[in-house]
């Protein structure tokens, strides 16, 4: 089921984000280094906090299975049409 996150969401969703940056830097060491430990979490309370900010999850019998960070821009005035933009910040799916 697809939903909001919550801020309790937060531990699986470093589990995840770990499991991800360490893969890359597996793959590339020459460009991804592994951070301190408490990175993820850190990383992610961050983006709790920022209000522009719309977090959602996968969850699976009580598991989140992946996560989305992302924000939508919105422009219109008297020179542009309206429009809606969606960014995707930051998409991760656990690997089992």
């Amino acid at each position: 089921m697809i939903r909001k996150a919550e801020k309790s969401d937060i531990a699986q969703m470093a589990e995840i984000y770990e499991e991800l940056h360490l893969t890359h830097c597996g793959i590339r060491s020459d460009f991804y280094k592994a951070p301190p430990a408490d990175f993820y979490l850190k990383a992610l309370e961050e983006q709790f906090g920022n209000d522009n900010n719309r977090i959602i999850v996968d969850e699976e019998n009580g598991i989140i299975t992946a996560y989305a960070i992302f924000f939508v821009f919105e422009k219109g005035d008297e020179i542009c049409f309206d429009m809606k933009r969606c960014f995707v910040d930051q998409f991760a799916v656990r690997s089992s």
